[in-house]
């Protein structure tokens, strides 16, 4: 039986014998009951008794076999043999971590023994802090550890970096941090100033290199003094070159409508003629007839009309008046009529009775065919007219006259007015 095993059975038996008085035990148990020092009170027996009360708690001690029963219900026995002795080493002492064992020994240990300790390690020592701030963890090799009340460098007394303008970003390489209130100095104000604006417009627009700026209240130069051309009838459009532009309110000089430009005509045939004294009459046969009014040889004769100038005619002007006419027979040689062009102007409050002649005009014929239209070169009126003047103008042959050389009846096919225009 182990040593704890005979310790368990002491303190059950005396535990059981709450009812028994101290007895005085044989040698070998006293010194076991010493060795737990106890006091067993209970039913004991000592000797070689086999007629023993089956009474719970009764202790049986067979000195001849120096054996210890207990009764529980059934007798059990307790101890066999010699009480085990006390341990006279110790182990130990045991490093730090290690295992625990539970041991082979027989021997009991004492009740005041001591396993002893290992030597108490080297406890670190503070030191001076010399934590680096980083990017990334990473275990130091210090033997000294930070005290609650050390102090990091965190800052250095470095100031910030002036930035400039344009400067790209930057990580750093610094191993200390910014103070929360630190500030950079800053770039000083760009130093641009206004100027004379040199704006030029153009077709395309164009950087500039000037380090000046404009002002709101800069006067750019976009126009000058120079006056617009005076555009010429017929001219051809044209991009420009100036670089300047043209105010809203400006104005071209433009051609005067009041230079003559072409010479026209209007025709008056002669069925447009009212009869004085002349005769109509037809040229030619079915279906090639031809009206006009007949003049006779060796009278004066006449007939007229009424016209209005045109609008294009250009003012204060004297119209050439051509008769237009052809033979009445064939004539052995070239011969002259003597032609007679009243004219008169009717204006409101004008006398139509009244009228202005230039005179007899007239020129020979280049031939003497019949029938065959010859246009006279004409006299001018001898009155001013305007674009818009009615006109009344009478055509008289002055057949008695010497300058009347032809012989015989002519024809008025019309009167061409030839006149200035201004377009």
């Amino acid at each position: 039986m182990t040593p704890e095993q005979i310790a368990i059975a002491l303190d059950e038996l005396n535990n059981r014998m709450a009812a028994a008085e101290a007895v005085t035990l044989s040698p070998t148990l006293t010194q076991l009951v010493n060795s737990r020092g106890m006091q067993l009170r209970g039913l004991i027996f000592a000797g070689q008794s086999t007629d023993l009360p089956d009474k719970k708690g009764a202790v049986d001690y067979r000195s001849d076999t120096d054996t210890l029963r207990l009764y529980n219900g059934s007798w059990v026995d307790v101890a066999t043999g010699t009480v085990p002795d006390a341990a006279s080493t110790v182990t130990g002492p045991d490093s730090f971590g290690a295992s625990a064992v539970v041991g082979t020994g027989t021997a009991f240990a004492r009740e005041d023994h001591d396993h002893g300790l290992p030597a108490a390690p080297t406890v670190p020592t503070g030191g001076t802090p010399a934590v680096v701030l980083g990017t990334t963890a990473a275990a130091g090799s210090s033997a000294h550890f930070l005290r609650d009340d050390d102090t990091i460098v965190a800052f250095d007394t470095t100031a910030p970096v002036t930035q400039a303008f344009s400067d790209s970003a930057a990580v750093g390489t610094a191993a200390v941090a910014a103070r929360r209130d630190h500030k950079h100095g800053m770039p000083a104000s760009p130093s641009a100033s206004g100027g004379t604006p040199a704006i030029v417009l153009s077709t395309a627009a164009a950087a500039g290199s000037a380090t000046t700026f404009v002002r709101t209240d800069d006067t750019v130069a976009v126009f000058d003094t120079t006056a617009p051309t005076t555009i010429a009838s017929g001219a051809s459009a044209s991009a420009g070159s100036a670089t300047k532009a043209a105010r809203r309110d400006h104005t071209h000089g433009a051609p005067s409508l009041a230079t003559p430009k072409t010479s026209r005509s209007i025709y008056i045939p002669a069925i447009d003629f009212f009869l004085d004294s002349a005769t109509n009459a037809t040229l030619g046969s079915t279906p090639n007839l031809t009206r006009v009014v007949a003049y006779a040889d060796a009278a004066t004769q006449g007939a007229f009309t009424v016209f209005r100038m045109p609008a294009d005619a250009s003012a204060s002007q004297t119209p050439t008046i051509r008769p237009h006419w052809a033979p009445g027979s064939a004539d052995a040689s070239s011969h002259a009529v003597a032609w007679n062009a009243i004219q008169l102007a009717i204006t409101s409050g004008s006398v139509t009775a009244a009228g202005n002649s230039p005179g007899q005009f007239g020129q020979a014929a280049t031939h003497a065919t019949a029938n065959v239209a010859f246009l006279e070169t004409g006299s001018a009126f001898n009155v001013a007219v305007g674009p818009g003047d009615i006109i009344r103008l009478t055509i008289q042959r002055v057949g008695g006259s010497a300058g009347d050389t032809y012989v015989g009846v002519v024809n008025l096919i019309g009167v061409q007015i030839d006149y200035t225009s201004t377009i």
